[in-house]
């Protein structure tokens, strides 16, 4: 919910889809929970009584436009994929316990720009390969500067380590992009044309709003 004036914006950001609705003037109410006494009359023909346990996780953002454009892509994501807990056995020392084991580690060279998000990061076979998924999380003109295009140097992402090959793949990862050959359609205009994928230029990869790219990195 924005201010007429566009100074003030109002933002709920949650993990699930829920109904959201203003009964009166000031008002939101917000669905948690489908719990009818009587058949709503919508259509499905029964009592919607729901008695699965929910735990919605919801934050607030209450902030100027630009800010909350800013702030409640990343916090969707945080609430999205939080934290994993590990457990290991108890410590007495921690300065004996990080002198002797690793406790922090990358095998990112330098943190990804806010507005890119590492969608998918996973070992495929054979060999030392990773299936690598960037997404940019803006759409185009959300915010003035996040939505902007990224370029991104893969050679250099991963510090001491060095890609052998890099080739970029479809969304899902079953087949180089240089392979893939589009339907061609007719349209009103005439044939549509399909053109086969510009070469990749690993060290200016350029995610532009709203896209995922998807590529096979061996070491």
């Amino acid at each position: 919910l924005k201010e007429n004036d566009q100074s003030l914006q109002f933002t709920i950001v949650m993990t699930s889809s829920h109904g959201c609705g203003s009964n009166s003037s000031g008002q939101i109410e917000l669905m948690l929970q489908r719990r009818c006494l009587r058949d709503d009359g919508y259509g499905v023909g029964e009592v919607l009584d729901d008695q699965t346990h929910v735990d919605p996780n919801l934050a607030l953002i209450l902030d100027g436009p630009d800010r909350s454009a800013e702030v409640h892509r990343r916090l969707a994501l945080l609430l999205e994929f939080p934290n994993t807990l590990l457990y290991a056995q108890p410590v007495t020392n921690i300065v004996d316990y990080t002198a002797r084991y690793a406790a922090e580690s990358s095998f990112l060279a330098r943190d990804l720009p806010p507005n890119i998000h590492l969608l998918s990061f996973y070992a495929a076979a054979p060999g030392y390969t990773i299936i690598l998924r960037l997404q940019h999380i803006y759409p185009k003109d959300e915010h003035p500067t996040l939505s902007q295009p990224v370029t991104l140097n893969l050679l250099t992402l991963f510090g001491e380590y060095t890609p052998k090959t890099i080739e970029e793949t479809t969304l899902s990862a079953n087949q180089p992009l240089s392979e893939v050959r589009r339907p061609v359609w007719r349209t009103e205009d005439g044939v549509s044309a399909s053109l086969p994928a510009a070469a990749l230029d690993p060290t200016q990869v350029t995610l532009t709003p709203r896209d995922i790219r998807t590529f096979r990195v061996a070491f």
